[in-house]
């Protein structure tokens, strides 16, 4: 037993040497990062966009109102301070075409932004296959060295099989011959080999490497906790989504209803009003 823990420990050991987080996990990483920032940019813009519009039709109807104000005032007898209304409204078209400005500069800034996400989209899709070949090339090393792990760990088994083999030789066993057949891993003593006409059989005892114990739990464990970043890289991977533009996204369905009055001639009942 202590011979094992050790040599599980030392396989342990080697296969956390294998997984180490790759630079295309760093990047994918990185670029879904720039892309959440771009997006949550891009779906505050609206907001503005719409206070600007709507600052831009505020100006317009305060100066349209001074105007109508000072043509008002010039049929009064009183005095009209001309400088003063001057001043008014140039105030109001200078604020006016800022606000215009800055409603151009949110629509644009929205489109450069959206183009932007469009390109981290497709950076992100190359960075999707690389992570898949590295996440691969990963499993393929820890699958080494799993595999040198379980050589070393059949030779004890092997040394069990051959004593079976001897032992049959000597005097026959029918559930021994099965078992020669089958090399399951089943307990000798149970197996019973199903066969099926022109391609072989299979063994229907109970395979003892499927059996659950705290040593392969802790082995599972192991392996989980060592392709912790293989795994986080390719959940990241999955849960890419390319990104929709704004006015490209389905819409709130809106129910439009028209009313329809039907009349029949004097005789016949009235036509019935439809709501579509």
């Amino acid at each position: 037993m202590a011979t094992t823990t050790i040599a599980t420990t030392a396989s342990n050991a080697a296969v956390t040497r294998e997984i180490v987080t790759c630079e295309s996990f760093q990047r994918l990483n990185a670029l879904l990062e720039k892309k959440r920032r771009l997006v949550a940019r891009i779906e505050s813009l609206p907001a503005e966009i719409t206070r600007a519009h709507d600052t831009v039709g505020a100006l317009q109807a305060e100066a349209t109102g001074a105007e109508i104000g000072l043509a008002d005032a010039e049929k009064k007898p009183a005095p009209i301070d001309f400088e003063r209304h001057e001043a008014a409204l140039a105030a109001l078209a200078k604020r006016e075409v800022e606000a215009e400005l800055l409603e151009r500069g949110l629509r644009a800034r929205l489109n450069a932004l959206e183009e932007q996400v469009t390109v981290t989209d497709e950076e992100i899709s190359v960075e999707c296959r690389i992570v898949g070949t590295d996440a691969a090339d990963i499993a393929n090393k820890v699958l080494d060295a799993l595999a040198t792990e379980l050589e070393v760990s059949l030779a004890p088994v092997r040394a069990v099989y051959a004593k079976i083999v001897a032992l049959t030789d000597i005097v026959p066993i029918r559930s021994v011959q099965d078992f020669r057949i089958s090399a399951h891993l089943s307990d000798p003593r149970r197996s019973f080999m199903h066969y099926f006409p022109h391609c072989g059989g299979s063994d229907d005892a109970p395979n003892l490497l499927q059996v659950e114990t705290a040593q392969t739990e802790a082995a599972k464990a192991a392996v989980h906790a060592a392709m912790k970043p293989v795994a986080e890289a390719l959940r990241a991977m999955h849960s890419h989504v390319r990104y929709v533009h704004l006015d490209k996204r389905p819409q709130p369905y809106r129910v439009k209803s028209e009313v329809v009055t039907e009349s029949g001639p004097r005789g016949r009942f009235a036509g019935e009003t439809v709501v579509r």
